[in-house]
């Protein structure tokens, strides 16, 4: 069962580890999900209240996403056939707050596994991939370099989301994010008591916007 000690492994330890590529049974993405609501579980305590329900199917899609691209990123030999073929389609299921909550869940470990690949050459399609992805689940990809014209409307709208979000930016100083106005000013919301924090994160804003 590669796939669930893969998870076993990196929600316990904090580290990868990799078999080579094989196909995937349906018993172990079944108890691999397993794995996955457990961790989620644990992961609801420690983040803030009224959190969206958790979308067993987008966490699965996720993880299984996640693993393989995880072993893309080591297993430098796979041809990019293969790739397209596995780490696609998109999903296809609605896009509300409970599925960015739901893969979030996964993909918080996106902006790690794009810099584990950051050797890889410019137009690998695995790093169009992981583009993509940053892309699509914005919530994932704060700190993440030139992901630009993300779609935040599901997570602006739900308190807990954004809360988690704006949290990201702050500490990560992602500045591209505060593009976006309900961004900029629920930064400010945020580091009200700290002004300093506040404006030293428009500055860098002002000052990538004039390079």
């Amino acid at each position: 069962m590669d796939y669930v000690q893969f998870w076993k492994d990196l929600f316990e330890e904090g580290r990868l580890a990799l078999p080579a590529f094989a196909a995937l049974t349906e018993r172990e993405l079944s108890q691999g999900a397993s794995v996955l609501v457990a961790y989620e579980g644990r992961l609801r305590r420690e983040l803030p209240s009224g959190l969206p329900k958790l979308e067993v199917e987008a966490v699965s899609w996720a993880g299984r996403n996640f693993y393989r691209a995880s072993q893309f990123v080591v297993y430098r030999d796979v041809g990019a056939e293969t790739i397209n073929e596995e780490l696609f389609p998109s999903w296809s299921g609605r896009v509300d707050a409970s599925v960015h909550y739901s893969v979030d869940v996964v993909f918080r470990y996106l902006p790690d596994l794009v810099r584990f690949a950051g050797s890889a050459a410019p137009g690998d399609p695995l790093l169009e991939h992981l583009g993509r992805w940053a892309r699509d689940w914005p919530l994932s990809s704060v700190g993440m370099e030139g992901i630009v014209g993300v779609d935040i409307a599901a997570i602006a709208g739900h308190r807990a989301l954004m809360s988690i979000y704006i949290d990201r930016i702050i500490a990560t100083r992602d500045t591209s994010r505060l593009a976006d106005k309900r961004v900029r000013e629920a930064v400010d919301a945020a580091l009200g008591m700290y002004p300093e924090l506040a404006a030293g994160l428009l500055a860098d804003c002002e000052a990538k916007e004039g390079d």
